[in-house]
């Protein structure tokens, strides 16, 4: 017998000379290791998948601490800028609202962090952000006023580039509709102190 010879089948008796194994054994074997390929070339690319989604979900995270930090300091800011006792009633009440819609800000990032199970950052005292950011001296309620401008527009630029940050694309709709806000809140400070309340047709970089 050649060598050829013995690696034909034997289709008579339904066997295959070099294993011993009949044709429907040798059929589901094939299929079998099909499929392991198939699965083999679907896993990395699944577990990729997820590895992205994960690593997405983290950097999200981050960011919204980092967006969390922002309204808590502008909160901070305002029970300050209370405190001096140099706001008349009546830009005390706007103060006051504005605190309120930081506070609201603030809720609806930490409620996101929670929702992809991160945890939020705890809000620092006003001393550490003064120590980080220190704001100027405040003589009477023109300054305060034009402190608090300067922290709502520096609010409304990082909301912007927030935006950019984040990959779920209900946390950059957040991330503007929470941008426009403090923006509205620059602008109506800056009407305040006798300024063009919108100095421009784009919202600044920086």
């Amino acid at each position: 017998m050649t060598p050829f010879d013995k690696h034909v089948s034997v289709v008579g008796s339904r066997r295959i000379a070099t294993t011993g194994l009949g044709f429907d054994e040798v059929f589901d074997i094939l299929l079998n290791a099909a499929d392991v390929a198939r699965s083999n070339l679907a896993a990395p690319w699944a577990s990729s998948t997820r590895k992205d989604s994960t690593m997405n979900e983290t950097q999200d995270v981050d960011a919204l601490n980092e967006g969390l930090q922002g309204e808590y300091f502008g909160i901070t800011a305002y029970d300050a800028a209370l405190g001096t006792g140099l706001l008349s009633a009546k830009v005390a009440t706007v103060a006051k609202g504005f605190q309120a819609d930081h506070r609201a800000h603030a809720q609806a990032i930490r409620e996101a962090i929670e929702r992809l199970r991160g945890r939020a950052s705890a809000p620092k005292t006003w001393k550490e952000y003064a120590a980080m950011y220190p704001p100027p001296k405040l003589a009477n309620e023109a300054d305060v006023l034009r402190y608090a401008a300067s922290l709502e527009r520096s609010a409304a630029v990082a909301d912007t580039k927030m935006v950019a940050k984040l990959h779920d694309p209900a946390l950059r709709t957040l991330f503007a509709r929470i941008g426009g806000v403090e923006a509205m809140h620059w602008a109506l400070l800056l009407s305040t102190l006798g300024e063009a309340p919108i100095p421009d047709s784009f919202l600044p970089v920086d």
